[in-house]
């Protein structure tokens, strides 16, 4: 992660006023990754625990990627909230949204085809919400922005990109617990 942001602020332009306080104040979402604060930022909302995004790994990295490449200009939504998009680099398919306000984010969204481990990756999306508790308002912009994605994709012939799923994922929750083992008789 650390390579993708060092590479994201030496080749996007530091914008004066472009923080997640001021997002209006970016020309985009990789704006974004040249302040000093983003990482932390990212880091603090996703929490420590692990996806299947990408591969099994640390959520807050893969968020990271999702919304490190080619990106669209910030768009404030009816509820005075931003939405940052972007996609992941070299696989556009895939893609993150960041939602934010007042300097916090609020939510993401990562529209993907769901790998797990040692399996092939899904044909269809799989859209994973990450919030914080609940906000229906949130959630309903989330779908909104990917079945808007989902569509951009489709524009190529013989194209029929869908969405398979829908994920939710509150990094302030505990993780779920393994299953007891059970001992049967010798």
């Amino acid at each position: 992660m650390a390579a993708l942001l060092a590479f994201l602020a030496l080749s996007a332009p530091l914008q004066m006023g472009c923080t997640l306080a001021q997002p209006a104040m970016c020309v985009s979402t990789n704006s974004l990754f040249a302040t000093p604060a983003f990482e932390a930022a990212v880091r603090r909302f996703a929490g420590k625990g692990r996806s299947d995004w990408l591969d099994h790994g640390n959520r807050a990295s893969q968020l990271a990627e999702m919304i490190g490449g080619p990106p669209e200009p910030p768009v404030l939504l009816a509820n005075g909230i931003y939405r940052l998009a972007a996609c992941r680099p070299h696989s556009c398919r895939e893609k993150g949204a960041l939602f934010v306000s007042e300097g916090v984010i609020r939510a993401a969204a990562v529209l993907h085809f769901a790998c797990g481990r040692g399996k092939t990756c899904a044909d269809d999306y799989t859209l994973s919400i990450v919030i914080h508790g609940s906000d229906t308002a949130l959630v309903a912009e989330a779908r909104r922005w990917a079945a808007g994605a989902i569509a951009a994709e489709n524009t190529y012939p013989g194209q029929s990109l869908r969405l398979g799923g829908v994920e939710m994922v509150d990094p302030g929750a505990p993780a779920p617990m393994a299953a007891p083992r059970l001992r049967g008789k010798r």
